[in-house]
């Protein structure tokens, strides 16, 4: 009897057990996700034709980040998410901002950590600025400072993809494309057709990209903004077959402006609501 009993209480304790295995583990999951902002990098050279430099960065460090990384362990936020916060809380993402403001910002953000920085050219001469805080402690976990010249973009920026993968904890194999030296104008027409994205430019948009592609055809970089682009093109197309909408809700016209970044059109038609 006394060995029966034994079995039972057995059997009843590797049930449990294996029932705690099981939560700790899915708590362990849980907890091994993390959620990152980057934020487009600041064009500091004072050069208006290097403008978009800090979206093509932004942009490359997650494309590589996230082709090494799974999701289940790091999360992205998305850069229309980002610039939505960023315009209502008139935030400027200089590596100068005081650490009080990141923080809250990460929090509105909904992230673990936000990283932030700045690009520098003169002649051809480069230096990137990137700086990582946890958003919980407020602390800067670290702060990396690349120079070199412009046709070493790539190798740079990688530098800076490998350093937030360490930091964090996370494996990193190899860039979206192999770091080698690159024409500056192939990034810069690059960031110029994210601006035009941003700013629901398609049609510009879509010849920089075709122009990056004829010039470069091996600049992957390229198919995440297409994808971006053609989804933004359906949207806008979308508006355009129900544009009777704006004479009977210009209230909904307005909203539609604004989740295309359009704010000037958005305006106009709130007013028209109003």
């Amino acid at each position: 009897m006394l060995t029966l009993k034994f079995i039972i209480v057995q059997k009843k304790f590797f049930k449990y057990l294996t029932i705690l295995s099981i939560i700790l583990c899915f708590n362990l999951a849980k907890a091994q996700t993390s959620r990152i902002a980057i934020l487009d990098f600041q064009n500091i050279s004072g050069i208006s034709k290097y403008d978009g430099l800090g979206k093509a960065m932004s942009s490359m460090l997650i494309s590589d980040i996230e082709s090494n990384i799974s999701i289940k362990r790091l999360q992205f936020v998305e850069r229309g998410q980002i610039q939505k916060i960023l315009k209502e809380q008139s935030f400027q993402a200089s590596t100068n901002v005081n650490k009080a403001s990141i923080v809250e910002t990460g929090k509105l953000l909904g992230v673990n950590y936000i990283l932030i920085g700045d690009v520098y050219i003169l002649n051809d001469q480069l230096i990137i600025n990137a700086r990582l805080t946890n958003v919980k402690t407020g602390e800067i976990v670290f702060s990396k400072k690349q120079e070199g010249k412009t046709l070493g973009w790539l190798i740079l920026k990688t530098n800076i993809a490998k350093e937030i993968a360490k930091t964090l904890s996370m494996p990193f194999t190899k860039p979206i494309i192999p770091d080698k030296e690159i024409a500056m104008q192939t990034i810069t027409t690059f960031g110029d057709a994210i601006e035009a994205k941003d700013n629901g430019d398609v049609e510009i948009a879509e010849k920089m990209i075709q122009t990056v592609q004829e010039v470069n055809p091996n600049f992957n970089y390229i198919l995440d903004l297409k994808k971006d682009v053609e989804e933004l093109k359906k949207r806008v197309e979308n508006i355009e077959e129900n544009l009777q909408i704006t004479t009977t809700d210009p209230l909904t016209a307005a909203k539609n402006f604004d989740d295309l970044g359009k704010y000037n059109d958005a305006e106009k038609y709130y007013l028209i609501g109003l």
